[in-house]
């Protein structure tokens, strides 16, 4: 298996294609879309770009999860003492909390790598657990196909490295009538066992993620790009965002 592209890193995990895969695909290639399941208007959305996702967001009505955060919580309304940001989210609210005299409610901050290990065993569980609770993804998405996206989404967030080439005959192998508790366990003894031994520091691991998005968003058309500054121009102001990076608009 060749490893994941940074311009297919939407659709990775089953809660997308149930809320935004099917409208991305009727939206941005509709000749491409067949029907794989035995209900009106229901199709496996399992190939869909990240610029075709990037169509999508500027194209329709955005939902909270991508609209412009100035219409979600507008600061002109609410007047915000504080603006923390998502990249220094950590220094931001400890910063909050003690200038409010609550420092007593900050936990201790695990480690990086504590970060990670939990955060890979929460979304296997809650993936699986998702699944089983959505039948009709099973017509578009077995339980090894949900460890193969899962694989490429942890190895596009730097925890598994790029190399490493999801066991697709083993998992087949291990998956052979197990419950969806036990495919959840197997995979993720496998997900933990890639990530040890090669987890990245957080200086590398944050310059991988980096570089993974840079490319990503070099994928895309110049006036998708663009629309994304006119739409988000003032969430970019107002938390100091460099609107044309270069590294993403070099030519």
């Amino acid at each position: 298996m060749t490893s994941p592209s940074p311009s297919r890193c939407t659709m990775h995990c089953p809660r997308s294609p149930t809320h935004t895969g099917l409208p991305s695909i009727e939206c941005a290639t509709p000749a491409s879309i067949s029907l794989a399941y035995p209900l009106p208007l229901f199709k496996c959305a399992d190939d869909i770009t990240f610029a075709e996702s990037l169509h999508y967001a500027l194209s329709t009505e955005p939902n909270a999860h991508w609209a412009p955060q100035h219409r979600v919580c507008n600061p002109c309304i609410f007047r915000p003492t504080y603006l923390g940001q998502l990249e220094t989210f950590s220094r931001d609210s400890n910063f909050i909390l003690n200038s409010a005299g609550l420092g007593d409610l900050i936990q201790d901050q695990k480690d990086h790598e504590s970060h990670v290990q939990d955060e890979l065993q929460l979304l296997t569980a809650y993936h699986y657990q998702l699944w089983k609770e959505r039948p009709k993804l099973h017509a578009c998405l077995d339980k090894v196909g949900l460890a193969r996206r899962l694989w490429a989404a942890f190895q596009l967030n730097g925890y598994i490295p790029l190399d490493s080439p999801f066991p697709a005959q083993m998992m087949t192998s291990q998956m052979r009538d197990v419950t969806w508790q036990e495919a959840q366990e197997r995979v993720t003894k496998q997900v933990m066992e890639a990530h040890a031994g090669s987890a990245l520091d957080n200086s590398k691991w944050s310059a991988f993620r980096r570089k993974v998005m840079v490319a990503a968003y070099r994928s895309v058309p110049r006036d998708m790009l663009f629309g994304i500054q006119e739409t988000f121009k003032l969430d970019f102001q107002l938390s100091q965002y460099d609107t044309q990076p270069n590294d993403i608009f070099k030519e």
